[in-house]
């Protein structure tokens, strides 16, 4: 059953897809999956901004859904975005 994008999934579990070094970077990567129909979400990574140093350790991470995960890594993996993701 296809899902209505932008539909809320509370069963739904947040996994990471992706740490990239820059929210610029992990932001492409977010909409390119929104273009593909794969809701995607952004954490940079410091604390809503009151630790911006913070970003530097742990990079901007790409947060999908788990269901859509093997597909995002796919076209990931097949894409010609930004940097290499580093999963985990």
């Amino acid at each position: 059953m296809r899902r209505v994008p932008g539909t809320p999934r509370p069963e739904g579990r947040i996994v990471t897809l992706g740490s990239f070094p820059s929210r610029f970077e992990a932001d492409v990567v977010a909409q390119t999956l929104g273009d593909d129909g794969i809701q995607a979400i952004v954490d940079p990574g410091d604390a809503a901004g009151s630790m911006p140093h913070l970003a530097v350790y742990s990079g901007a991470r790409v947060l999908v859904f788990d269901e859509d995960l093997d597909r995002a890594q796919a076209l990931l993996a097949s894409s010609a975005l930004p940097g290499d993701a580093d999963p985990g």
